[in-house]
């Protein structure tokens, strides 16, 4: 019993290092980027621990929590944004890739519309002004609407 209490009130490195690498494979598993910051709290408190290895229980145990909370505080925000703009990249909206793109039609949009080729596919087509486009000209692609490209006359 009293090895037990020794162990909890005077935890080694070692006790923190392995809260780090169980904090870190729930985060693995739950990937909701709460629990990545209280386990780098973990690893720092490991290290000032190798460091200082008299260091009072109580304040290691601050010292985690501060960081824990301070870290979660500015980093979560940072991760979160990071997340948004490679979501904004074109995953799963390939449309927006071609934005600006110029091709040449191989086909004319009559009455405005049309398909166009795209690398190795073909999309419907609209023309902005609803005129009919002859086959060879040049679109500039200026927008998307879920599969149809918009596209106008590419004047040089």
């Amino acid at each position: 019993m009293d090895a037990d209490l020794a162990l909890l009130l005077h935890p080694s490195y070692w006790h923190w290092l392995t809260l780090a690498v169980i904090l870190f494979g729930f985060e693995i598993m739950s990937m909701s980027f709460f629990l990545l910051f209280p386990a780098g709290a973990a690893v720092v408190c490991g290290l000032v621990l190798m460091v200082w290895p008299d260091l009072d229980i109580r304040l290691q145990l601050a010292v985690f929590a501060v960081l824990s909370v301070v870290a979660t505080a500015v980093g979560r925000p940072l991760l979160v944004r990071a997340r948004q703009s490679s979501r904004a990249d074109g995953l799963n909206a390939r449309g927006r890739q071609y934005l600006g793109r110029r091709v040449q039609l191989e086909t004319a949009l009559e009455a405005g519309r049309g398909q166009i080729r795209l690398d190795d596919g073909w999309w419907s087509a609209v023309s902005d002004t609803g005129e009919t486009i002859s086959e060879g000209a040049v679109v500039e692609i200026t927008g998307v609407e879920g599969s149809t490209m918009r596209v106008r006359t590419f004047r040089q």
